[in-house]
């Protein structure tokens, strides 16, 4: 995932465990950005929780295990 997309998805995390909701509007104050650039980039985002929630249902246990191993090795 692109720099970008990690800062939107802390962003969220943070505000979720401070406010318990978020907001778009939240999330654009918070990182000073604009609601039409936010709203932009939650559409991406929930398209790729889409796509993993497809494929947590068609890799093999294996496949799912090397990726896992792959992106731990990555944020060292």
């Amino acid at each position: 995932m692109y720099e970008s997309g990690e800062n939107y998805l802390e962003t969220i995390r943070r505000l979720r465990e401070k406010n318990g909701t978020v907001r778009s509007i939240d999330i654009a104050h918070e990182l000073n950005f604009s609601k039409p650039s936010v709203s932009r980039a939650i559409g991406i985002l929930k398209a790729a929780e889409e796509d993993a929630c497809r494929m947590e249902h068609i890799i093999s246990e294996e496949v799912f295990l090397g990726i896992k191993r792959f992106m731990s090795e990555q944020s060292q």
